[in-house]
């Protein structure tokens, strides 16, 4: 990244959080599945996939919003395009 702003900190941040949020929300599906199926985790198991997830989720978008210009500009962290001349 280019600066340390606090807009820019809290943006990532937020990014972060909800893919954390979905990747625990995914693991949590996959627990229920697995239950439906007939091997239900225990809940140790339950505890650390899903903290698991949500962490490895978590890196994955910061990871992906510092490295990847496309994902920047999806947050509005990148530098702007110009506009095309006419």
């Amino acid at each position: 990244m280019t600066g340390g702003g606090s807009l820019e900190r809290r943006l990532l941040f937020n990014a972060a959080l909800a893919a954390g949020a979905t990747g625990a929300l995914l693991a949590l599906a996959g627990s229920v599945f697995a239950t439906f199926v007939g091997h239900p985790p225990s809940p140790q198991t339950l505890i650390s996939v899903v903290a698991g997830v949500a962490l490895l989720s978590a890196l994955a978008m910061r990871l992906a919003v510092v490295h990847i210009a496309a994902a920047r500009r999806a947050l509005g962290l990148g530098e702007r395009r110009p506009p095309l001349e006419r």
